[in-house]
């Protein structure tokens, strides 16, 4: 299993045999493959980390900040409510579609569970929306009141 050859060959450069032994036990060995591998990982992660720090300004909530900074100041508190408020949805999608799928779901079914988590009706948008302006000081109580499904209401 060993090449004589390579003992030879290491015994002339002056390596004792216990050391040349050592060289070829399976717990001193390194697989040259194995190296490669550990070498590519650490730089695929890095090249994420970096890919991550690149597009970083691109993520939802960095995009939406953009959009918001160019707005009123009196407003960013209503976009940044929907902004959280469309981000739960979203991951109570997500959440659906992975406890779908980790139960055996088909993908149609995984994709209709995403779809009912993440759904807002248009009498909850309306609803969420009328929270958000009187949280933020942009209507009043009694003014929402005169809505009724995103109508104005006569009295």
């Amino acid at each position: 299993m060993y090449s004589l050859a390579l003992v030879a060959l290491l015994s002339i450069f002056g390596f004792s045999t216990d050391d040349i032994w050592t060289l070829f036990e399976p717990s001193k060995q390194v697989n040259p493959i194995d190296t490669i591998r550990l070498e590519a990982q650490r730089i695929l992660e890095q090249d994420l980390a970096d890919w991550e720090l690149e597009w970083d300004a691109y993520s939802p909530h960095n995009s939406f900040e953009k959009f918001v900074n160019s707005k009123p100041d009196f407003v960013h508190g209503v976009f940044w409510d929907a902004f959280n408020y469309m981000e739960g949805k979203v991951h109570a999608g997500r959440t659906a579609y992975a406890n779908a799928m980790a139960g055996g779901a088909s993908i149609e079914e995984a994709r209709q569970a995403y779809f009912d988590a993440a759904a807002m009706p248009r009498d909850e948008l309306i609803s969420v929306n009328e929270q958000f302006n009187i949280k933020n000081g942009l209507a009043d109580i009694e003014d929402q009141r005169m809505f009724k499904n995103g109508k104005y209401i006569l009295r």
